[in-house]
Order: structure tokens, then C-alpha cells, then sequence
């Protein structure tokens, strides 16, 4: 069974944004934002060397010499818009135009790491970033203005903020000295990651098809691993799992460190987790108590429990979600995936920010940010493997099930700059 974190008081500390590329409508439009709904708990500054969080506009004049030089002087979490994916390692994209409430929850996931160790900036060659390649749901067109965030009219100071709901798991939150590697491999793979599946809507709403939407995840590698550390945890042992057909290799677990030392080649691992009936190639042996990782937590082969557990999770659900799961059912974020260490699903920070929000349905979460169910299903399959997410009670529709976040503010009546998702 996942442990539910137990609820943690706010950190009410001032996360200090800088705004690089931004129109000057833009800006006054993001400082009005972060005035009116982040309670002092977010300033914009001026000075890139006190500043905690970065944001870059992608889309902007001068855009890949502004982020080559910013890239220069500041290695801390950061936030880039566009309205394509620029897929560039170790930052967390924000779709344009963006909810006000997205915004906020993806500034609110980097809060963690903003107030841990100082993080120097990178002074080897920067590649600017390329040309986004194209992606199936992005939004078309590169003009920034300040509609390039969308400002949801039903938000007040008091719950709007993501950070009323509960924050980053204790265990995910509790080392960043990997933070790098983790964001490397997460934006590396976004491209050729078979975590969404390729069923089309008909499959969700065709009755007959229905059943193809499911998968008990126990019968692949996700559950193997998943009994494994809990096995694990609960003799406080390290634990080796071996790969009967990968020449010995396999994974260990050190439930100390939290840490999964991995030394199954990622094509092979894949393939485990997307077929059935994986436990056949895998055996466990408890090890001795004194066994220490003979990697350290920068090396690419050794991950967190929870961000390996993650990914082989979405490597198996393929856009389905666990059986018994009723998709009419309210869900609500349990606590914030620590999104800077894990590889990022589509709309993951969108659906995140709604759930922290108001319990909803996974497929109205579809129908609400307009975007595709295998998204959501994976994202909720992934979450629920990690304790990210839980049902609300019993089912109830939503309260919200049939409007849209609202798109009209204050700073909307005032500068006729607003964003649609529509």
C-alpha cells in the first residue's frame, strides 16, 4: 500500500521569478498575475542574480539570444512558453496561452528545488534551442502578447493558488543532487515515449471497444516492481531483482536511499514493461542489510523509487487506465509530482493544476481542457502508481462538468489580452 503524505504546513517564503523574453504588455500582465493571485508568495524581479525560478517566452524577439545568454548565467528551475514543445533538457514547458492556474501550479512544482541548494549556472557551450518540432496537439501560431496567458475569471487569491493543495512528496522532494540527470532523461524522451497509446476517441466510446482501455497492472513489470519495493521497505533490505534473459543484469533497490540502481538496458526495460506477464523474466534475492549503491545519485543507471515506478507505469498503461477504475469517478491530486525529476507527460501540469483545483472525472478533465483521453488515462495510471492521486468519494459529477475554465479577468476587461483555449 502507497503511503499518503501526511499534510505539511505552506512555505510561505517569497519565490523570487525572473521574465526573460517577455513584450513589455506581456510582463505587466505576468506581475499584475503574480500580484492579484499568489498571495506574496511569488515577486517578479528584475535581477537574474537573486531570482529563485526563471521563465522564458520562446517566442519572442531576439528569443534564442536572449535564452543562450540567460542559459549563461542561470542554472536554477525554469518555466519556458511557447506554443510548441521545444522539447530542451532539464525545463519545464508551459503551453500557450496558459491558464492563470496552470502557471501557478508549475511555478508552484519548482518551489522545492528553488529553496534547496544553490544551483550554478552551466558555463559550457549552450546550444540554443532548436526549432520546435512539430507536435500533434500544440497550439498554431508564434505571436506573444500578454493573451498568452488566459486569466480564469472564478480564481481568487484563496483558491487559486496550487499550493493549497498538497505539495511535493516528502521522498520526492527530499534530494535534488539528481535533479539534472532526471530532467535530462525526461525531456530526451518525450519524443519516442510509448506512454500514450495510439487509441483513437471512438475507442473510449464505443461500447464494444471498451475493454481495450484497461489493463490490471499487475500482471506487468509495473507490479513486479511495485512488490518488489514494497518488499523491499518492509524487511528494510536492499533487494535484487535480475533479468533471467538480459545476462544476469538487473535492478537493486535500496530502500534507505530511496534509490533504484538500474543496470537493464532501457530498450529491453521497455519491452518488460509494456508486455504481460513480465514476473516470468524476473527474480528477487533480498541482499544484506550493509549492501551500499556502488553508484552514486548523479550516475544515469540509478533513480528514484518513485520515478522509475513512474515511467515503467506509463510504459504499460499505453493511454489505459487499472481495472476497476470508473472513469466517471471525481479524482483528486493526492500531492504534486515533483515534475523536475521525472519525464513529463503531455498536459501533465494542466491536468495536475485542475485536479489540486476541484475532484474531477477523468473524462471530463478530457473534455474540459479539450484535449484527448489517453492523456488523461495515463497521467491518472501513472499518478496512482506513485500515490499522486485518489478518488474523491463516491461518484458525483462536477460541479463545473459542463463550463469550461473561465477565461475572462480583470486584467482581460483592461488590456483586451486574453488568451483562449478554445
Amino acid at each position: 500500500m502507497t503511503t499518503v503524505p501526511q499534510t505539511r504546513t505552506r512555505d510561505s517564503r517569497v519565490l523570487k521569478i525572473v521574465a526573460v523574453g517577455f513584450s513589455a504588455h506581456a510582463h505587466a500582465a505576468l506581475e499584475m498575475l503574480l500580484h492579484k493571485q499568489s498571495v506574496k508568495t511569488c515577486e517578479l524581479v528584475g535581477d537574474i542574480d537573486i531570482a529563485h525560478v526563471g521563465i522564458v517566452d520562446l517566442d519572442g524577439f531576439q528569443a534564442r539570444q536572449l535564452f543562450e545568454d540567460y542559459r549563461q548565467r542561470f542554472g536554477g528551475p525554469t518555466l519556458v512558453m511557447s506554443v510548441r514543445d521545444p522539447a530542451i533538457e532539464g525545463m519545464l514547458w508551459v503551453a500557450k496561452p496558459a491558464q492563470a492556474s496552470t502557471l501557478l501550479a508549475a511555478l508552484e512544482s519548482t518551489r522545492a528545488v528553488a529553496f534547496s541548494e544553490p544551483v550554478a549556472a552551466d558555463t559550457s557551450a549552450v546550444a540554443p534551442p532548436a526549432d520546435p518540432a512539430p507536435v500533434d496537439d500544440a497550439i498554431e501560431g508564434n505571436e506573444i502578447a500578454a493573451n498568452d496567458i488566459a486569466y480564469d475569471e472564478d480564481l481568487s487569491p484563496a483558491d487559486s493558488t496550487p499550493g493549497t493543495a498538497p505539495i511535493a512528496h516528502p521522498r520526492d522532494r527530499a534530494d535534488t543532487g539528481d535533479t539534472s540527470h532526471a530532467a535530462n532523461l525526461a525531456q530526451t524522451e518525450r519524443r519516442r515515449h510509448p506512454s500514450y497509446g495510439s487509441f483513437t476517441h471512438a475507442s473510449y466510446t464505443d461500447p464494444s471497444q471498451r475493454h481495450l482501455c484497461f489493463y490490471d497492472p499487475r500482471e506487468y513489470f509495473q507490479g513486479v516492481l511495485k512488490r518488489a519495493i514494497d518488499l523491499s521497505r518492509s524487511k528494510q533490505q536492499p533487494l535484487r531483482m535480475t533479468c533471467l534473459n538480459d545476462a544476469g543484469k538487473g535492478l537493486t533497490i535500496f530502500p534507505v536511499q530511496h534509490r533504484i540502481q538500474n543496470e537493464i538496458r532501457e530498450h529491453l526495460l521497455r519491452r518488460l514493461s509494456m508486455v504481460s506477464g513480465s514476473d516470468n523474466f524476473v527474480d528477487f534475492r533480498l541482499l544484506h542489510k550493509d549492501t551500499q549503491p556502488t553508484a552514486t545519485s548523479l550516475e544515469p543507471r540509478t533513480q528514484t523509487e518513485s520515478g522509475l515506478l513512474w515511467k515503467v507505469a506509463l510504459w504499460a498503461a499505453m493511454g489505459r487506465i487499472p481495472v476497476g477504475t470508473d472513469p466517471e469517478q471525481p479524482v483528486r491530486l493526492v500531492y504534486w509530482p515533483n515534475f523536475t525529476r521525472i519525464f513529463i507527460p503531455h498536459h501533465a501540469v494542466q491536468i495536475a493544476a485542475l485536479w489540486a483545483q476541484r475532484p474531477t472525472s477523468l473524462l471530463e478533465t478530457a473534455d474540459m481542457l479539450g484535449i484527448e483521453r489517453r492523456y488523461v488515462f495515463s497521467f491518472y495510471s501513472a499518478a496512482l502508481a506513485i500515490g499522486a492521486v485518489a478518488h474523491a468519494g463516491e461518484r458525483q459529477r462536477s460541479a463545473t462538468a459542463d463550463k469550461r475554465p473561465g477565461q475572462r479577468g480583470l486584467l482581460g476587461r483592461l488590456l483586451n489580452y486574453l488568451g483562449s483555449h478554445d
